[in-house]
């Protein structure tokens, strides 16, 4: 389109690169993921774990967790790198506290104040089943989600019979 910028009506190309580090790694693909989404392109990276796109991109790193925009991490999650990477983005949380006492010579008081803890916990990230996932997405808080594989879905099931190839 003119000026180069792309029209707004095209539809949107989504790439998924399962394997990302293993099986054909972009060297470019921190520029990419950076540069590809005024053009319609999103593309998905799936990983093992952080260690493994650590060992490949180094100090891009940083660079493509940033320019995903969605991370899931399946359960468990077991190894030290992405368990202290999740704990990090999911920072603390609030939890108001309430403190009550009894005292013959003062009476009962209450009193109520407010601590921080943190929302994922090393232990609590290992115990995550291997069918849930942490979803973690940069404008909305972070969720527990339930992984349920495409055939046991109905509609799935239904959505893959459609666009599988006829039998000849």
């Amino acid at each position: 389109s003119p000026g180069g910028e792309p029209a707004a009506n095209l539809p949107i190309l989504y790439l998924l690169l399962d394997e990302t580090a293993n099986i054909a790694p972009l060297e470019d693909l921190p520029r990419y993921l950076s540069g590809v989404r005024g053009a319609h392109v999103r593309i998905v990276t799936v990983w093992q774990d952080h260690g493994q796109l650590r060992s490949r991109y180094r100090d891009a790193e940083a660079t493509i967790l940033s320019n995903s925009g969605v991370k899931l991490y399946m359960g468990p999650i077991t190894d030290e790198l992405t368990r202290r990477y999740v704990e990090g983005v999911l920072g603390d949380e609030r939890v108001p506290m309430r403190t009550e006492t009894a005292s013959e010579a003062r009476g009962d008081s209450v009193a109520h104040s407010e601590t921080y803890r943190p929302r994922a916990t090393a232990q609590r990230l290992q115990q995550l089943e291997r069918d849930r996932a942490l979803l973690i997405h940069t404008n909305l808080p972070a969720a527990v989600i339930d992984l349920i594989p495409w055939y046991e879905d109905p509609e799935l099931r239904a959505k893959a019979r459609a666009s599988a190839p006829a039998s000849r």
